[in-house]
């Protein structure tokens, strides 16, 4: 059960902290921002990883190969996708995409490890996933997205955009390229999370080495995306208090999610992880909640909908 608890944890850690990132982060260049808060994770990881035994013990290099592979994959490239796709096809269609992570995972496992979890742990994947959908679906006329950090202002942007296209099949390709982003992110995360599991699976690696490798990886990737792209890149003005909040936005989904997500895959499969860290637009809800929005019954009984299904995901594994 510690894999289970792990893997609900980084959901909600990684809620709160993107709840967090959108009420005190001023709007910022989406890869500078991955690259800024995974160096900030890297040192802070850096400053435990000697407080811990035997962090670094002798492994396979075929283990060192695997864990790098999934920092690449899935913070480098996925991280990178994700943000195109927000750019093309805005936050809520691209959080409504994030729900194939589940099932990619699951059968890149099935393929690389040549088995797969029970039909009862599947039919508890497809319920969460409609769980999630009809959440996300009910949240879309929010202005901030809880789950995706500083993306705000493309949503918005993506409408002008949008209205400024007169040409409808250019409009079709912006919306056809953001959906095939999408589609990459996923698949990137997906394959990131086996590769890591693959690795986490030697014993070799605690859950805080294997984040920290991960982050150097894949921001060592994203480093070489922002050299060589294009994009605009800016860093905002902000207040002491902005930036203490950001600090606490990066201790809570840059390190300790991911420590919770690397403590989940040590314990359980990559498929079970990544269904019940796919929950956290749930965890996002009760934070609206708090703040005293309204909640609608379609997103109490979507929650519930995605509560059974990992239920079912737990007890068919």
């Amino acid at each position: 059960m510690e894999g289970v608890f792990a893997g609900i944890g980084a959901a909600a850690t990684w809620a709160l902290a993107n709840y967090i990132f959108s009420h005190n982060l001023v709007s910022c260049s989406p890869m500078l921002f991955n690259f800024l808060t995974g160096v900030a994770a890297i040192l802070i990881f850096a400053i435990v990883l000697p407080f811990q035994e035997q962090s670094f013990p002798p492994t396979p290099f075929y283990f060192w190969i695997m864990l790098q592979l999934s920092g690449v994959v899935g913070i480098g490239l996925g991280d990178s996708l994700f943000f195109g796709a927000i750019k093309n096809i805005g936050p809520r269609k691209t959080l409504l995409m994030e729900t194939l992570a589940s099932p990619f995972t699951g059968l890149i496992s099935f393929i690389y490890f040549g088995d797969s979890i029970g039909w009862l742990a599947w039919v508890g994947i497809f319920i969460v996933v409609v769980g999630i959908i009809i959440v996300v679906n009910e949240q879309q006329k929010r202005r901030d997205s809880e789950i995706s950090v500083e993306l705000v202002d493309y949503e918005n942007n993506q409408n002008v955009v949008l209205e400024s296209v007169k040409d409808t099949n250019q409009a079709n390709n912006l919306q056809m390229k953001g959906y095939l982003y999408a589609v990459g992110a996923m698949f990137c995360q997906a394959l990131g999370m086996v590769l890591s599991r693959d690795a986490l699976s030697s014993g070799s690696f605690n859950p805080i080495a294997s984040s920290f490798i991960r982050q150097v990886a894949g921001q060592f990737s994203v480093l070489i995306l922002l050299v060589t792209s294009r994009e605009k890149i800016y860093i905002p003005q902000q207040t002491r208090k902005q930036n203490f909040m950001l600090l606490i936005g990066i201790l809570l989904g840059q390190v300790i999610c991911l420590w919770f997500q690397q403590l989940s895959l040590q314990h359980t499969r990559a498929e079970i992880a990544q269904t019940l860290m796919s929950t956290s637009p749930l965890f996002a809800l009760a934070l609206s909640k708090y703040q005293g929005e309204v909640i609608s019954q379609r997103a109490v009984v979507g929650s519930l909908t995605a509560f059974v299904g990992v239920c079912l995901v737990v007890n068919g594994n």
